[in-house]
């Protein structure tokens, strides 16, 4: 009964799921008309002061009026109309209703006028009246009241005839998303990136109009001087050209209060923003909208929002004396009350709806409304409310409560622009929300409560896949969604075709948030067979946080920590009944790292991740395996199990040739190259890294998600991974041959599917982005609830990718309290998707049911290039067992033509022991390497039965070629017996010594047997290739841990005679001697009398060397180890004893003194303690370390510091601590009793009576020896001490309080990092440190100094976790307060304020000064969003000469690595940009600097924002490190202001993002970014049809990567940009060629301050047929320059281009432009183009034509005439003679020019500009 409710429960899933589309659609009467607005006379333009009252009748873009006519329930039309310009008056909405009123019943509801606020328009009569700050002239206003009128005419028209185009149409409305608005309030300021979308469609499915609307000022263009629809108008285009003969409106949103992110004086910038828009709504129409199926009903009402407070008379004539809007705004309100008239107190404000039955609610709001609004109407109203603004009245700003109160622009200050005498009263939100309540019906309401979302709501499968990006040859399906399935995090595919889903409903802390289980398995089934699933299936519940499954046998594995379990259903209702453990012990303290991941090996093993932590395991046989840190493997039926090479948190995979990878929450993939199996064979052989990070190239780990994150303090920087997960393979060709064996990696915060191609590198890998992913990612989306978790190569030959669709994906544990409280935890518990991604066309392959097949036929599958497939394949059969497949399968082995079919069948054939080595031998030496690979790994039983198949492998290993092959062949010839096998592995190591690796492998396979003739082999090698020593080192080290006397002795005797015959034996000969005689196998063995006479002699060359003062420290070293492992006498010790003088080198003193320890002879110890007091602090550390390895020799130390031989100060706590915890209750109790003082205090005592320290008292010099003493032996700072703890100069809290607890109370919060292990050697040593990794057969320790440990597994007695830090307590022993002051003081100097002056002749500007007292640059505050805040140092802009200077003082010499700067930009008003570029040299005495450095790649893009408002901008520059004192920063500004906050210097090199180069020969060329700009230009390129239209889509991208490039100024990269982008020889010039060459290439040199044509010139002169197509160019230019069927803003970039031919022959055509003020555009690239041309007769014409350019090109031209000495001595010469206005050059130049520092120049200028 149970499992028929939930058939029914899917069946009415599936028809509500495909039939959400398809209820009974509506026929709604609908027309549509459009009319062309433009004036076709000049008319002054609205939007910005600036501008100024001239009229403009220049077009850029036409403006239109567009109408969409509905019919209402009753049958009367309806008409909603957008309109270009800035605002739309209440009297001609007025106006148009009455002109509709008779003819068409019309009334105010039903016509509905949008404005776009494009700031390009004409002005209206009573909207921004006092735009221009006067009164306008009656000529003025005639024209602005004929515009006024003829608008109201036409928008009467475009109803009129949208009525009369009424017909048959369907509705349809959905919501898409732009990103392209930000806040210009704050920075992180609320947004609203929704575009909701109406579609008007004929019955037959043809698209006829799309409305849609966007929350964003349409102010992308500044004061041009042009008409155009700016974004608004450009996404129009774009919109019509994406869906052709469909016409296009857009509205705009709560967007008062947002700005877009592009802003720009020209077209361009506006195609930009406007592409955004268009992008979004084509991105939301790949997938279904929602029908319309109810009727419409309209509703108006106007409600009256008073104003505050009015001024006085007195306070209005106060105001009127200020200058400006103030001033001008207070005289004409005075006039008013002079005259009699009452200030109005309340504003009429509109407020409108069009209701769609229960389907949508449209809302329109009059005025600029700000964001506030439609954020909260939405989230009271839900998902089905769409809101305008901007409509039907633009009276003023309509701020929120929230705004109002903040005051600024949008709260306050603009209503003087509107004419309004002051500020609103609070209380206008609650009446306009209370208006839009009475008009939308009861029943709307939000599905869910969005207010603990962050106001985002959950989206359906269909809107989630319309805010994807990915490719567009790629399409994404949901193959099932909720509830079908809820929470999934791992799927796996069924041989009888189900889909078996883990879904973690438990997450993040249970079901009732106090970790109550719930995940669930279940299995889903397509009934019908269309693709998509349509039955869910409940197996298995109520279990706690499964991460993982695997189909096995009839049931499954399930990963549900701290077990693995295996079900079964055996009744056959679909539930499991048998539920058993087969391993249990994993860890479960961390809900995000778990065991996961089974999958099954092509060795027929069940592979795991251990979930970063494995565990204890125990498994159903009662076998114990410790897996901690590890991934590892297990045979399901036999409960066998073994760790494996490997750490992965969340997704290990295998390839089809066998190679496994893994990923870790910030590691998006490593390859795990070692098999540790081999290793397990040998445990004398340390096994080599584990893994190997695979992304490579520039800044690998950087991530482009797109549109706003859901993050958090913790959460990671964005555009990095913190949560990289679900790691898979792409195994298949179905995409697309490039896609085959591809890693793909969740990240689900930054909300997207990473891509990278995987490439051989040795016997590991290298990831590489795609080449059309080189700034983008494979999958992204603007959905902030996407959160993929797994991909999955479905056997359909598909990509799945799993998403949980959750709100919150951190962990609560990982948030504050306060975080937590306004958050839903749970958000998204009943939703969950799965989505399948094929290429555009694919033809999916059926997945067959395995279960209906014979053995026979389902080997037959093994053909298929599908690995998920072949995968089950393997299973199915193997656990079968039925022998009628061998056959099959072994035909397929021999002559299969896909390689990894031919593989997997051999690996089955394994399986099913029907292997042989007539099989394998020609498999030996197949086409492909992989193959290869495994028949190597499968012939090893077989090698020494069958001659053939080993003389097979020994003839490969000879040839082999491959890496991967020949690591394999050093692991399987190992199993080969006999001399043959020996050479052939030396063979191997000769070859490969320098792959750690290969050397490694082959060392795996040296059994002790080998040993002996393996190292007499070497020996006469080394010495001509030292890179055998290490090989050498290695067996030697394996011949001592395999303790066999016989090989032992054999190998001394040799090595012995060898030595003796050597006329020099190096040291390394020494070395190995002494490792030998030391070993008790060799010491206990009886010798010949030749031995020993040899050794005698030996012995006596030996002391000879150490005796030498004349050798190096390291042959003395090693020849004194030979010595002192022979016997000793007295004779020795007194040898000995006169090395232990201070004359003695350090590292012979050491040695001499590690070895008599060692031998623990009495008289050996005697002799160190005698000396004790004389040692220095290192040497007596070094001692200490030694004594206490061995509890013999610790037990004598004990007794030395009982008779005060050894004061006890002089044990460091360290020390003390390891004796106090010491596992010798003697040792222990002893050492209490003489540091019995060290544990007496309670930690909180202790603390609480530090915390009276005065900082204040501290000093530098003592802390530092404090730290040098105290803390140097485990931490490293400012250059001193070592790396063994924690990061101190990394320390994000350096309060007093943070450092104490650490310091005094360090066990309160251990990280298990840094936790102190002991492990215990077999030879009885006590070796100490913290766990740095850990391998199969080795652990490495990381002890005092920074001393590092390697043990062999086979050594250790036992390792012990102390679970305490290796920082000691009791430190308040050795440190009393006054010291600890002077201490904490030291540890924060290295972040502390350094000093610094400005060495320049610019300074500060008086306005925004530094502070002399608190330097504003260093002081750790990074800036408000305000300028004026005192925060900010500003400079003045001054020209060409030198720009801001500043020299800091370090205080002291240190490396230095990386530059941080906090800058700000403010383009309009403030005029604030980025700096041009900075240039960091160095020095040691402050006054001569060098080694310069330079970087110019700052971000100035357009910020948005408003008066005193500021975008603080961070950049790091990393450069080659560089030691100095002092250091001197030159900045060169890039506009009228350059405005820091925060200047900081550090010794490491936090990030390759930005790299800064060296300047050489007078160059100051910047490294290229991490995205090839030639190469994203080429995609850009190829991504459209050039010679068309469509050639304008991607020219705003192309066009950003060549400016970037040009302004970066690098030689090599403007090569390869030319090469790319010239045009070939006889080819003509393409747009997007011009507008890489002149807009980019040319305009962004001249923006370097470099000359272009000089440049570009000396870049080609190396490569003649880049010269000639270079000049073929430029002629192309000329004529493309003057062909009016181009878009203008490409013939500027032609003009910029035909500026670099000589002036003679193109003086003509550029004065031509020069002189034509109605093409404002090409002026300005006539202008540019002079601006590059050095001559004397250019810069005259500039001049002559000064008086003639629009304001915008004079301001450009005269940046240009002041560029240099010679062209500003020209300027002023025409300002002498008076042929030129002082007027016409900005006032800021004037300043720059009076404040020279050329002394004619300054002179000159005071006079022309006093």
């Amino acid at each position: 009964m149970h499992a028929f409710r939930l058939f029914t429960t899917a069946v009415v899933f599936s028809i509500s799921f495909s039939i959400s589309h398809a209820e009974k659609t509506k026929t709604f009467s609908v027309g549509i008309a459009k009319v062309d607005i433009t004036p076709e006379y000049p008319v002054p333009l609205s939007g910005y002061a600036a501008r100024g009252s001239k009229p403009i009748n220049q077009v850029e873009q036409h403006l239109w009026a567009r109408a969409v006519a509905v019919e209402d329930q009753q049958g009367k039309p309806r008409v909603l109309i957008t309109v270009d310009n800035c605002g739309v008056p209440a009297e001609v909405t007025k106006q148009v209703v009455a002109n509709l009123k008779d003819k068409y019943e019309m009334t105010p509801s039903g016509v509905v006028i949008c404005s776009t606020h494009t700031h390009s328009a004409p002005m209206l009569t009573d909207v921004l009246p006092n735009l221009f700050t006067k009164d306008l002239t009656k000529e003025e206003q005639a024209v602005i009241a004929r515009y006024t009128q003829e608008l109201a005419e036409k928008l009467t028209e475009v109803a009129k005839q949208a009525i009369q185009d009424s017909r048959p149409a369907h509705l349809e409305w959905g919501t898409g998303t732009a990103t392209f608005a930000k806040n210009r309030r704050q920075i992180t300021g609320p947004v609203d990136y929704e575009v909701p979308i109406l579609v008007v469609k004929s019955p037959e499915g043809k698209r006829r109009a799309i409305l849609v609307s966007y929350a964003c000022h349409c102010t992308t263009l500044g004061p041009v001087p042009f008409m155009s629809g700016d974004w608004a108008g450009c996404a129009v285009e774009g919109i019509e050209t994406d869906f052709p003969g469909c016409m296009a409106m857009v509205a705009i949103g709560c967007g008062a209060d947002q700005n877009p992110k592009v802003r720009g004086d020209d077209q361009g910038a506006a195609r930009v923003n406007g592409r955004g828009l268009a992008d979004g709504v084509k991105q939301r129409l790949k997938t279904s909208l929602t029908p319309i199926t109810g009727s419409l009903t309209t509703h108006s009402q106007e409600v009256k929002l008073p104003l505050a407070t009015l001024p006085t008379e007195e306070e209005w004539k106060m105001l009127a004396k200020k200058p400006g809007i103030t001033g001008y705004h207070a005289q004409k309100n005075l006039k008013r009350l002079a005259q009699g008239e009452a200030l109005i107190d309340e504003i009429d404000y509109p407020v409108k709806s069009w209701v769609f039955g229960d389907d949508l609610a449209m809302v329109f709001l009059g005025g600029e409304v700000v964001v506030d609004y439609s954020l909260a109407i939405k989230s009271k109203y839900g998902e089905k409310v769409w809101v305008s603004s901007y409509a039907n009245d633009v009276p003023c700003y309509i701020p929120s409560e929230r705004v109002l109160k903040e005051g600024g622009y949008e709260g306050r200050n603009a209503m003087v622009w509107y004419d309004k005498p002051g500020p609103f009263a609070p209380g206008l939100e609650e009446k306009i929300l209370k208006t839009v309540a009475a008009q939308i019906p009861v029943d709307f309401k939000p599905a869910e409560d969005v207010s603990r979302t962050g106001g985002k709501r959950p989206l359906t499968p269909e809107e989630s896949i319309s805010r994807m990006n990915y490719a567009d040859d790629l399409q994404i399906d949901v193959v099932a969604a909720e509830p079908l399935v809820v929470d999934p995090v791992a799927v796996e595919f069924g041989p009888d075709g189900k889909l078996w889903v883990v879904e973690m409903r438990d997450y993040p802390q249970g079901m009732d948030g106090n970790l109550k289980p719930g995940g669930v398995v279940k299995f889903l089934e397509d009934l019908d067979q269309d693709g998509n699933y349509d039955k869910s299936t409940v197996f298995l519940e109520g279990l706690p946080f499964p991460t993982g499954l695997m189909v096995w046998k009839n049931g499954l594995l399930v990963c549900t920590a701290p077990d693995v379990i295996y079900a079964e259903d055996t009744d056959g209702d679909g539930k499991a009944d048998i539920n058993r453990k087969v391993l249990t012990g994993f860890a479960t303290h961390n809900y995000q790292a778990r065991v996961n991941s089974l999958a099954p090996g092509l060795d027929n093993w069940v592979y795991a991740s251990g979930g970063l932590f494995g565990g204890i395991i125990k498994s159903f046989n009662g076998q114990t395996v410790n897996v901690t840190n590890r991934d590892f493997r297990f045979h399901p039926e036999t409960g066998e199990l073994e760790p494996v090479s490997g750490r992965t948190q969340q997704g290990r995979v295998r390839d089809d040739w066998g190679d496994w990878f893994g990923c870790r929450n910030g590691s998006l993939c490593v390859h795990y190259p070692v098999d540790e199996a081999y290793y397990r064979k040998n445990p004398y052989v340390v096994s080599p890294p584990a893994e190997v990070a695979v992304p490579r190239g520039d800044d690998a780990s950087q991530l482009y998600p797109v549109g706003e994150l859901v993050q958090f303090h913790l959460s990671g920087q964005r555009g990095r991974p913190t949560s990289a997960c679900g790691l898979g393979l792409y195994r298949d060709v179905a995409l697309g041959e490039p896609f085959y064996e591809n890693a793909f990696v969740c990240e689900p915060v930054n909300q997207l599917v990473h891509r990278r191609v995987l490439k051989p590198e040795g016997v590991t890998f290298a990831g590489y982005r795609a080449k059309e992913e080189q700034g983008r990612e494979f999958l992204t989306s603007t959905d902030n609830w996407f959160r993929p978790v797994q991909m999955r190569t479905a056997p359909d030959g598909s990509l799945y990718i799993v998403d949980m669709y959750r709100y919150l994906i951190e962990h609560p544990k990982f948030l504050s309290p306060e975080s937590v409280q306004k958050l839903n935890v749970r958000a998204g518990e009943t939703r969950g998707r799965i989505y399948r991604v094929t290429r555009k066309g694919q033809q999916l392959k059926s997945i067959p049911d395995l279960k209906q097949l014979s053995a026979a036929k389902v080997a037959g599958l093994m053909e298929s290039k599908n690995g998920t497939l072949r995968d089950i394949v393997q299973q199915e059969l193997r656990l079968r067992g039925d022998q009628s497949a061998v056959p099959v399968l072994k035909q397929i082995a021999a002559k299969a033509e896909f390689p990894a079919s031919r593989l997997q069948a051999l690996c089955t054939l394994d399986a099913l022991q029907g292997l042989n080595p007539d099989l394998l031998q020609p498999r030996i030496n197949d086409a492909h390497p992989g193959v290869r690979r495994e028949a190597i790994r499968l012939s090893e039983p077989f090698l020494n039965e069958s001659s053939p198949l080993a003389e097979a492998v020994l003839a490969q290993a000879k040839e082999e070629q491959d890496p991967s092959v020949i690591l394999q062949l050093a692991y399987s010839l190992g199993d080969l017996k006999g001399d043959a096998a020996t050479t052939a592995l030396l063979k191997l190591i000769q070859q490969h010594a320098d792959s750690v690796y290969i050397r490694s492998a082959v060392l795996t396979s040296f059994e002790p047997s080998r040993l002996a003739s393996a190292i007499a082999s070497l020996l006469p090698q080394v010495t001509a290739n030292p890179k055998m020593l290490p090989v050498l080192n290695a067996l030697t080290d394996m011949a001592i841990a395999s303790k066999q006397p016989k090989v032992l002795n054999d190998l001394a005797v040799h090595l012995t005679a060898h030595a003796a015959e050597s006329q020099q034996i190096p040291s390394w000969e020494w070395n190995l001697l002494a490792q030998l005689l030391q070993s008790p196998q060799v010491k206990q063995q009886g010798h010949s009398d030749a031995f020993q006479e040899q050794i005698s002699a030996l012995s006596l060359r030996a002391r000879e060397l150490v005796s030498d003062v004349d050798q190096s420290p390291e042959e003395r070293v090693n020849s004194l180890e030979f010595v002192l492992s022979l016997k000793q006498n007295q004779k020795d010790l007194d040898f000995v004893a006169d090395l232990l003088s201070p004359q003695t080198p350090l590292k012979l003193q050491i040695a001499a003194l590690r070895n008599l320890i060692a031998t623990q002879n009495p008289e050996a110890l005697e002799l160190v303690f005698e000396n004790w007091k004389q040692f220095t602090p290192s040497i007596q550390a070094e001692v200490l370390n030694q004594l206490l390895l061995r509890e013999s020799t610790t037990q004598e130390l004990l007794k030395q510091v009982e008779q005060k031989q050894v004061q006890p100060a002089q044990i460091d706590l360290t020390n003390q601590q390891r004796l106090l915890e010491h596992k010798n209750s003697k040792i222990k109790k002893h050492a209490q009793k003489l540091f019995s003082a060290a544990s007496s205090a309670s930690r909180e005592q202790v603390l609480k009576q530090y915390q009276s320290v005065d900082l204040k008292q501290g000093n530098l010099e003592r802390g530092r020896q404090v730290f040098e003493k105290q803390c140097a032996s485990c931490h490293r700072l400012d250059g001193k001490g070592h790396v063994v703890g924690p990061d101190l100069a990394a320390l994000t809290d350096q309060s007093k309080s943070f450092l104490l607890t650490s310091i005094l109370d360090p066990n309160k919060a251990v990280d298990g990092r840094y936790a102190s292990y002991l492990a215990v050697t077999e030879d009885g040593k006590l070796n100490t440190g913290i766990l740095v990794s850990e391998q199969s057969n080795s652990i490495t320790l990381k002890a005092q100094q920074g001393k590092v440990l390697t043990i062999l597994r086979a050594q250790i007695d036992e390792l012990i976790n102390s679970g305490k830090s290796l920082m000691p307590e009791g430190l308040e022993r050795e440190i009393p307060p006054a010291a600890m002051a002077d201490l904490i003081v030291y540890l924060q100097e290295h972040s502390a304020p350094v000093s610094y002056k400005y060495a320049g002749a610019v300074t500060p500007d008086a306005s925004y000064p530094d502070d002399a007292q608190k330097p504003k640059l260093v002081d750790r505050m990074n800036g408000t969003p305000k300028f004026n805040d005192g925060q900010w140092v500003g400079f003045r802009f001054t020209g060409e000469h030198p720009q801001p200077r500043i020299e800091l003082d370090l205080g002291k010499k240190m490396p230095l690595q990386s530059l941080r700067i906090v800058y700000g930009v403010n383009h309009e008003p403030g005029s604030i940009h980025a700096p041009r570029s900075v240039r960091v040299s160095f020095s040691n005495n402050g006054r001569e600097f060098g080694n310069p450095v330079q970087f110019s790649e700052f971000d100035n893009h357009p910020d948005g924002l408003g008066l005193y408002e500021i975008d603080r901008r961070m950049i790091e520059i990393t450069f080659p490190e560089q030691r100095g004192r002092f250091v001197r920063i030159d900045f060169q500004s890039a506009g009228r202001w350059l405005f820091l906050s925060e200047i900081s210097l550090a010794s490491t090199a936090t990030s390759d993002q930005y790299q800064a180069v060296s300047v050489t020969s007078g160059a100051a060329e910047q490294a290229a970014p991490g995205v090839d700009p030639v190469a994203r230009i080429k995609s850009l390129v190829a991504d459209v049809k050039v010679g068309t239209p469509d050639e304008y889509r991607n020219i705003p991208d192309i066009w950003r990567q060549a400016i970037a490039a040009g302004k970066r100024n690098q030689a090599d990269e403007l090569h390869r940009l030319l090469a790319a982008s010239l045009p070939d020889f006889g080819q003509s010039l393409e747009c997007w060629q011009a507008v890489v060459i002149g807009g980019g290439v040319i305009n962004g040199i001249t923006i370097a301050g470099d000359w272009p044509r000089t440049k570009i010139e000396n870049i080609l002169k190396a490569t003649p047929p880049l010269e000639v197509r270079w000049k073929q160019s430029l002629h192309a230019a000329v004529k493309m320059a003057d062909d009016p069927k181009i878009k203008s803003g490409t013939r500027y970039d032609a003009l910029r281009m035909v500026a670099m031919l000589d002036y003679e022959k193109c003086q003509q055509q550029l004065k031509r432009y020069l002189m034509d003020a109605t093409q404002a555009e090409l002026q300005m690239g006539a202008v540019s183009g002079l601006g590059d041309i050095n001559t004397p007769e250019a810069t005259q014409d500039l001049i002559t034509a000064l008086p003639k350019l629009t304001p915008r090109n004079q301001k450009i031209a005269v940046e240009a005439l002041v560029r240099t000495e010679a062209r500003t001595q020209m300027l002023l010469q025409a300002l002498e003679k008076k042929e030129l206005t002082a007027e016409l050059v900005d006032a800021a130049v004037q300043q720059q020019l009076k404040m020279s520092e050329n002394a004619e120049i300054k002179k000159r200028a005071q006079t022309v500009f006093p």
